[in-house]
């Protein structure tokens, strides 16, 4: 939610008219990075999303993996984890 501005899944009204829908989405890992919200989102930060949602635990991303992933290491990002604890102490 806070790279792109909706969970990650599906989510348009013709799919979760219920919570039903999206439970199953949730369980089936039916993401759907391809809306046009995720467009201002790189595709390092969606690999690294699809590597958190994996389903399969065995090949899931450990959080190892997400910490040394390129999106996490650029420099557009280095400090993005420290700026959005500074910005919520501040709310």
């Amino acid at each position: 939610i806070l790279l792109g501005g909706l969970p990650p899944f599906t989510f348009g009204p013709e799919k979760h008219r219920n919570i039903h829908s999206l439970y199953k989405e949730i369980i089936f890992g039916d993401i759907g990075l391809d809306k046009p919200i995720w467009d201002i989102v790189s595709h390092e930060a969606k690999d690294m999303i699809r590597g958190m949602m994996t389903r399969d635990h065995g090949y899931r991303w450990s959080a190892k993996n997400v910490i040394e992933c390129k999106w996490m290491n650029t420099s557009d990002t280095a400090n993005w984890g420290s700026s959005l604890i500074i910005r919520s102490r501040e709310i």
